[in-house]
């Protein structure tokens, strides 16, 4: 039953136009560096986005996997937020 529906899915619900959509940003997004853990995402969804039926979606860290990319990225943003308030006097040294 979960095949028909994928193949529905597919070819008239959307499922193509979608998988496509997702894997062209993929493709734009894999270009920088910074984009490449958002373009394996984007494939990722693009496999979703044309096979639904059969499948559902659980964070990562249910199935054993481990966010590596956001915690450091977010690490960074706050140390640039607190820098920007009081930019004057700062330098930027190599930690030992």
């Amino acid at each position: 039953m979960t095949l028909l529906l994928n193949i529905l899915w597919f070819i008239f619900g959307g499922g193509l136009v979608a998988g496509i959509a997702w894997l062209l940003l993929g493709l734009l997004l894999a270009i920088t560096v910074v984009g490449i853990p958002f373009a394996i995402a984007a494939f990722r969804i693009a496999g979703f986005a044309a096979w639904p039926f059969g499948r559902t979606l659980v964070d990562a860290r249910t199935v054993g996997d481990e966010q590596i990319v956001g915690i450091p990225f977010g690490f960074a943003h706050f140390r640039l937020a607190a820098v920007s308030f009081a930019p004057l006097g700062k330098r930027a040294v190599d930690l030992p």
